[in-house]
């Protein structure tokens, strides 16, 4: 108002800073809500159980209970169901302020048929989310 009309609207330049930071950071390149027409179906459980370590995040462990693949993650060991998406690809639901939806849990299979890795989506944002396996104490 200095010069006596509006020079530069703020509130139309602010609202499309605003949307941009409303845009889910993961979750863009694949609609998980939709399920495939023919997914390649999954391996045996036995191929994804184990514990998975990463330097930044720290271990996770990927369990059988009850007939479903759970993810353990965290200090507390919170539990996340797994949905089978299509072959080594599962998805599951993370909490927080951050949990925009649906998040991919992606398996790197080696020869003898054990996840070696997994890449766990919300957690790869800035290409930190790959765990890799730890084999067992001898």
């Amino acid at each position: 108002m200095q010069y006596g009309q509006i020079k530069r609207d703020y509130l139309k330049l602010l609202q499309s800073a605003f949307a941009a930071l409303d845009q889910p950071p993961y979750g863009t390149l694949i609609d998980y809500t939709k399920p495939l027409t023919q997914p390649l179906p999954a391996l045996s459980y036995n191929s994804y159980i184990g514990t998975y370590q990463n330097d930044y995040f720290g271990e996770i462990e990927i369990v059988e209970r009850d007939g479903k693949l759970i993810l353990l993650q965290g200090a507390q060991k919170k539990a996340f169901p797994l949905q089978h998406y299509n072959r080594d690809v599962f998805t599951y639901q993370p909490e927080g302020e951050n949990a925009f939806g649906l998040s991919a849990v992606t398996f790197t299979v080696g020869a003898d048929g054990k996840g070696t890795n997994v890449i766990i989506e919300n957690l790869n944002i800035l290409e930190q989310g790959t765990f890799h396996r730890l084999l067992p104490q001898k």
